[in-house]
């Protein structure tokens, strides 16, 4: 396993499966409101994406790799379709999903999928959760982890 894989699984482990830190996957794509509809479909119509994660763009402030830069909104596939490729995505943006703290449940990430009828929804690590392991990580002083995004697999 590559270093960089590494890690991701690492900060994946911190949470339990039940919880949306284990759900999350640290791969999101993620995009500038300067990126354009035309740049936002190339990304998501790549063959290795799993579809989940091909149904939304998260539009954020720099930086654009996980750990991101401050969650600007979410931004369909469907809503792209109904936009001229040169539009921005900063123009089309959803601002109204609120981000799901890494320590809710599995079922209330299920019913906020379900609720909405969404594939993915916008994550948020900085909140550290308060399991016994993280214990040692706060006393250590090491950063909370930021967001990312949660994928439903069908």
């Amino acid at each position: 396993m590559e270093p960089e894989e590494a890690e991701d699984v690492r900060m994946l482990l911190r949470y339990g499966p039940d919880t949306a830190g284990g759900l999350m996957t640290p791969e999101p794509i993620i995009l500038s409101a300067d990126a354009t509809v035309a740049e936002a479909l190339a990304l998501i119509r790549r063959h290795e994406l799993h579809p989940a994660l091909a149904a939304a763009v998260f539009v954020t402030l720099p930086p654009f790799e996980t750990p991101t830069g401050r969650l600007l909104g979410v931004v369909h596939f469907q809503r792209m379709l109904r936009y001229p490729p040169h539009e921005r995505l900063g123009a089309i943006v959803d601002d109204s999903m609120e981000p799901v703290p890494a320590t809710a449940s599995a079922a209330e990430v299920a019913r906020m999928l379900a609720s909405y009828d969404l594939v993915s929804l916008p994550g948020d690590r900085r909140r550290p959760p308060t399991g016994r392991r993280d214990q040692h990580r706060r006393r250590a002083r090491l950063p909370a982890p930021r967001r990312l995004a949660f994928a439903r697999q069908r």
